[in-house]
């Protein structure tokens, strides 16, 4: 295969379609992985890095493989490679190969990384599936090389196989979890005259939309609060222009009695909801408007014919009380041997 190396921003001008195409056949297919999500993460992330997008192509120019990496400092001084997407806010990362290709497409990127074995001390590769290309087909291409690699549990993506059916879901969750959830959907339409939960539909509801979400998400608590900084704020605009007309963003509110008590930013791709981000207002904690707001999610979700609701990173004890079952996401470290 051709290998073309991109080092600059432009790189991703000219892949878009190419990008999107290849990712369809490609068994790492995910949300994260399209050419608007990396790019956007690295318009708005890239400074003190060196972008090393790697394109590999047949010899007829068709291209088969994609791996974006770029280069870092640590904090030890010493020069790391990794994914472009980074660890804080994306969930899902991998090396894209067309089905069919992965071992080829793997045996290039090692002899690109042999290549230029100078730039790096070492590469940090985060939130890989247990299906992922990089741990099933290039493990163990790079176990057989020069290099040491470890492999270690990063964290868990909790998600939940959606049944046919509400009443079937209900019938899935254990009876504690399912009394506690129909009680408090129950309570918040007793207390108040009207709850009524809604997406932004229109392009031009999308601005203010997004600042609504970003007000209750800020209220949430103070962790969320330091998150959604100025960076992060424009970052969250930036991916939601770009989602938003392709239909990959549901941008989502609980309103009670004329208030906007929670609000969800989830991602929408392949036949999949992933619940990427929440907000809600403290002061109507008593309503449960969190939870009820993602009952009703997961209920359209179900009527809408949908495979699984993802609730991405983390070990939240409400992502259980909704049934979800983790699935591990891994991290995988390769060292060069000392001599």
């Amino acid at each position: 295969m051709k290998p073309e190396l991109y080092t600059k921003t432009t790189a991703f001008t000219m892949l878009p379609d190419e990008w999107e195409e290849l990712l369809e056949k490609s068994p790492s297919d995910d949300i994260f992985l399209t050419w608007q999500w990396q790019s956007t993460w690295w318009k708005h992330f890239e400074q003190d890095k060196e972008l090393r997008l790697l394109a590999l192509r047949e010899e007829r120019g068709d291209l088969c493989g994609l791996a974006p990496f770029f280069i870092e400092s640590s904090v030890d001084g010493k020069r790391v490679m990794k994914f472009v997407g980074g660890t804080d806010i994306t969930d899902y990362l991998d090396i894209i190969a067309k089905s069919g290709y992965e071992q080829e497409v793997s045996k290039d990127i090692l002899t690109f990384w042999e290549s230029i074995e100078g730039e790096w001390d070492f590469i940090d590769l985060h939130c890989l599936k247990e299906t992922s290309t990089t741990l099933t087909v290039l493990k163990q291409l790079v176990m057989e090389s020069k290099y040491l690699v470890e492999v270690s549990e990063e964290d868990v993506c909790p998600k939940i196989y959606l049944p046919s059916s509400w009443e079937k879901y209900l019938e899935f969750l254990n009876k504690k979890d399912r009394h506690e959830l129909r009680r408090k959907i129950r309570r918040i339409e007793r207390l108040c005259e009207s709850v009524t939960d809604y997406s932004i539909k229109e392009p031009d509801s999308l601005a203010g939309g997004m600042e609504l979400f970003m007000s209750l998400h800020r209220k949430s608590d103070a962790r969320k609060e330091g998150f959604m900084n100025g960076d992060m704020s424009l970052f969250f605009k930036a991916v939601a222009g770009i989602l938003f007309p392709e239909n990959r963003l549901k941008l989502s509110f609980l309103q009670t009695d004329g208030t906007h008590v929670a609000s969800s930013f989830c991602l929408n791709y392949r036949n999949k909801i992933y619940l990427y981000n929440s907000g809600y207002d403290p002061e109507h904690s008593y309503l449960s408007p969190g939870v009820v707001l993602t009952a009703y999610l997961i209920r359209e979700a179900i009527d809408a014919g949908r495979s699984e609701f993802d609730f991405l990173r983390g070990r939240e004890p409400y992502k259980y009380r909704f049934g979800a079952k983790d699935s591990i996401i891994y991290k995988m470290i390769i060292n060069k041997r000392e001599i």
